[in-house]
């Protein structure tokens, strides 16, 4: 499961975190139409709020979203009515697929860090299963993030495991995954010292 400590920041936390994640426009939906074709069956793996699933859906995607945190969830159909049925609890490394069939996309938006590095290959397995022949990941995870102490966590208890995208694409090859893009971007909080690599896999 998702690191308890990180699990419990988010759901003492998911309030506010909801009033700041959707105050900003999100930073993918570029990066998610060039990366999945139109209409495509899409699942967000830890979607949060499920900002980007609504934003799926109005785009015209099959788009489903998973996510670990209750209180994160009900924010999600709080602010995203249109999300029943679309949203279930669920998270990695363990992943279900509570609305079954296969995806064309799959994405992965700041989630794999709050894992332990022994439970990445078990999340990428499960995330390779679910993919359709052809069908993409997109990952994002830090590149920089200043302030973790020598356990890989910040001032609030997450765990920000460091993944960089040479280990990350070794994983991903084991499981059929091959890398076709990638990217480091500034944060889109625009906090200093913070970047993130964006890597999209292939199933091949």
């Amino acid at each position: 499961m998702t690191d308890r400590e990180t699990l419990a920041y988010y759901d003492a936390h998911a309030a506010e975190l909801a009033l700041r994640y959707e105050a900003l426009q999100s930073p993918f939906i570029e990066l998610i139409t060039a990366t999945f074709s139109a209409g495509s069956r899409v699942l967000d793996i830890g979607c949060g709020t499920g900002r980007e699933v609504a934003k799926l859906l109005e785009l015209g995607y099959q788009a489903y979203g998973v996510e670990p945190s209750m209180a994160m969830l009900s924010a999600a159909l709080e602010l995203h009515p249109q999300l029943l049925g679309r949203v279930a609890p669920g998270g990695l490394p363990e992943l279900v697929n509570p609305f079954g069939g296969m995806y064309e996309g799959l994405l992965c938006l700041a989630v794999l860090m709050h894992l332990e590095r022994t439970q990445l290959p078990e999340a990428l397995r499960a995330m390779a299963a679910l993919l359709v022949s052809g069908g993409r990941l997109l990952i994002s995870v830090p590149a920089e993030r200043p302030g973790l102490t020598p356990a890989h966590r910040d001032a609030q208890g997450r765990l920000f495991t460091p993944l960089s995208p040479d280990e990350l694409s070794a994983e991903c090859a084991r499981v059929g995954l091959q890398l076709v893009a990638a990217s480091d971007e500034a944060d889109s909080f625009e906090r200093e010292g913070y970047r993130w690599h964006q890597l999209v896999y292939e199933l091949r």
